[in-house]
């Protein structure tokens, strides 16, 4: 086993690992130096400015770098490693981007951006403060993701809150509670969960069993992709492939596809018109029931706009319009999106406690240092 300790310049240092045979170990520690631990030979082992190089390791490698926030300038450490061959396990990091993992990656507490790139097994995650980049990582898990997330042949994902963008693509199952901005997806194979969307939603190129259950902006699918229940605060575009019993409620227009030759029950509640693929069904607010086939499958449309179902073959069209059903209608969308409303905003309020103490932390101990520097000061003076 060797040991060595680099003081470090600045306050950005960086640290470059490549080529370890065995585990890679990075925890912070409050000085301003980095402690490295070989348990074999390394090859490289030099300091050049800023960046410390670490490479060939013949076995497991340790390091204790600098995480000090109790200052006015805080000092933190970047992770750069690629081609190890084993597990890695950052904690406290600037930011981290890992190529080539054999096994396992775990990072947890980490400031900035984060890159993944070829993880062997699992990458585990927690409360990552910038974005988040993994590509071809066959299972990931992520607690909190402050930025964006982009997902690139993730075989099967579960992240719990992002509070910007999340994009996928190529996938076979994901689940994910909250998204902040928009979710952008493209081919996943099994399954898409996902709670609530503040953003626009858009799925294309997917046989994937859909459900999501909120989205604030528009929601479009393709065909081919499994759409299940959801309340919409824009427009929504949906194919609905399986037709079991199905629950729209859209702010905007609404415009349904239903496959060939439809078994299904669809009651559409509108604003504006309800209309097919031959023309309008109803001019202005109504509500229609339209019967495909033997009438066996439920859907039920709710829409501030327009409404347009189109494909399913020509139905049997009944109904008309109630003042005192619209009002009773209307009556029920407003309960759902004011339960919708109630669910997300104790959501983000939870989430935002979660960042919130901890930024309070940072900020009371970056004070209580200030406070200290200007007694100094004063009694120097």
């Amino acid at each position: 086993m060797q040991q060595q300790t680099f003081p470090i310049v600045g306050r950005k240092p960086d640290v470059v690992i490549s080529r370890v045979e065995g585990n890679l170990d990075v925890r912070a520690w409050e000085r301003e130096e980095i402690q490295v631990t070989a348990q074999g030979e390394v090859g490289t082992l030099r300091q050049e400015g800023n960046t410390l190089h670490i490479a060939g390791s013949q076995g497991d490698l340790e390091l204790f770098v600098p995480a000090i926030w109790k200052i006015v300038f805080p000092v933190s450490t970047s992770i750069t490693a690629s081609h190890v061959s084993q597990n890695v396990t950052v904690e406290q990091a600037r930011k981290v981007a890992l190529h080539t993992v054999g096994s396992r990656a775990s990072l947890r507490n980490i400031a900035g951006n984060v890159e993944l790139e070829q993880i062997g097994e699992v990458a585990d995650m927690d409360n990552i403060g910038g974005n988040l980049r993994a590509a071809h990582v066959p299972t990931l898990r992520a607690r909190h993701v402050g930025g964006n997330v982009t997902l690139l042949d993730t075989a099967h994902a579960d992240v719990h809150a992002v509070g910007g963008n999340l994009g996928i693509t190529r996938a076979a199952e994901v689940d994910c509670s909250t998204v902040g901005g928009n979710l952008d997806v493209d081919s996943v194979e099994g399954k898409l969960r996902v709670h609530a969307v503040g953003g626009n939603c858009e799925v294309r190129r997917s046989s994937a069993e859909v459900r999501i259950d909120t989205v604030g902006g528009n929601f479009v699918s393709d065909e081919g992709v499994r759409t299940g229940s959801c309340s919409v605060g824009g427009n929504l575009r949906a194919y609905v492939a399986e037709i079991g019993d199905a629950r729209f409620h859209v702010g905007g227009q609404a415009r349904v596809v239903l496959p060939e030759r439809a078994n299904a029950t669809v009651r559409v509640m509108a604003c504006g018109n309800i209309s097919g693929p031959q023309g309008n069904f109803s001019r202005g607010p109504g509500m229609m029931t339209l019967v495909y086939g033997e009438g066996q499958g439920h859907i039920t449309v709710t829409s501030g706009g327009n409404v347009s179902i189109l494909g399913g073959g020509e139905p049997q069209v009944s109904g008309g319009f109630s003042a005192d059903d619209m009002g009773k209608q209307m009556a029920e969308i407003g309960r759902e999106w004011g339960r919708v409303g109630a669910e997300v905003g104790r959501e983000m309020s939870r989430i935002g406690r979660d960042f919130g103490r901890e930024m309070g932390r940072i900020g009371r101990d970056i004070q209580h240092e200030m406070r200290r520097e200007w007694q100094r000061f004063d009694e120097w003076d």
